[in-house]
Parts: structure tokens; sequence; C-alpha cells
């Protein structure tokens, strides 16, 4: 089986990905704004303000590559004056200080401006605070609606 993942964050995402013959889908930047996530409330914030367009791959933070929201550590550390990265793990035992302090200090002054805030770039669709039933029911509504907008198609 194949499970679809990388930019599904709608129902009609899914459907897609389905329509394609996937399996089952893998959201995953939909769940970090939900209200039981563990996120700090400055960290939402500058997730439901970002576009698609503000997000990066970058190797900053771990070595490996990861798409996170640009900001001034993502800059830096992509700049052409700066140090190559290290692989994984030592990138990571690099920045795991940081990256710990500015979870903890998400809404004390610039912390979001060098914190580490991964997600996809179907973050740009997401707009509100939703709890995890409300999601579901979002995109099972959302696949219901394109499927029998589909399937209309297909009858005319």
């Amino acid at each position: 089986p194949v499970i679809a993942a990388g930019g599904i964050g709608n129902g009609r995402q899914i459907l897609a990905a389905m329509g394609m013959g996937a399996a089952g889908v893998w959201t995953g930047s939909l769940w970090l704004t939900v209200e039981e996530a563990k996120a700090q409330p400055a960290q939402k914030e500058s997730y439901l303000k970002a576009t698609s367009e503000d997000t990066i791959r970058s190797k900053s933070w771990t070595g490996k590559t990861a798409r996170v929201l640009k900001n001034k550590w993502s800059k830096a550390w992509d700049s052409p004056d700066a140090p190559e990265y290290l692989g994984m793990p030592l990138q990571g035992l690099v920045t795991s200080d940081a990256m710990r302090r500015t979870e903890t200090y998400a809404g004390v002054g610039d912390a979001q401006q060098v914190a580490m805030n991964p997600c996809g770039q179907v973050i740009g669709q997401i707009n509100e605070v939703e709890n995890c039933r409300g999601v579901i029911n979002r995109l099972l509504t959302e696949y219901v609606d394109a499927l029998e907008h589909v399937n209309a198609q297909l009858e005319d």
C-alpha cells in the first residue's frame, strides 16, 4: 500500500491522493495549530500567519533537510559565508539547546525569529485554531463534497 504525504491539508487533496491510488494519507502540518497541540501560543500564531511562501528547506537545525518557516536563523545558515552544515546527529548537537530555549521562550522577544518551526507548504491553508474533532469533521465533509462533485461530473 502507498500512503500519500506532503501537501495534504484538506478533503479535496485527500480525494486526489486516493484517486491516484493511495491507500491512505499522512497529514502533518494540519496538527501544528490545533487546540490540543503542544506548541506555545506564539509558535501557533507564527504558523497561522504563515503562507506557503514563508517556508524553506534547510539543514540548519538537524543536518538533514527539513521544511521550516524562514527566519533569521535559517537565512543566516543559508548565507554564502555560513559554515558548512554538520551531518546528522552533529548539527542537532550544536542546535539542540537553541531549539529547547526557543520553544520554551517562544513568546518572548525575538525568539520566533530564531526558532525551529517545522512545517510543510500546506501551512498557508491553516488560518485558525481548531480542535482535533473539528479538523477530522472538516476533512470528512470536504472529502465527501469533493467526491460528490466528481461523481456529478461523471454523470454529465
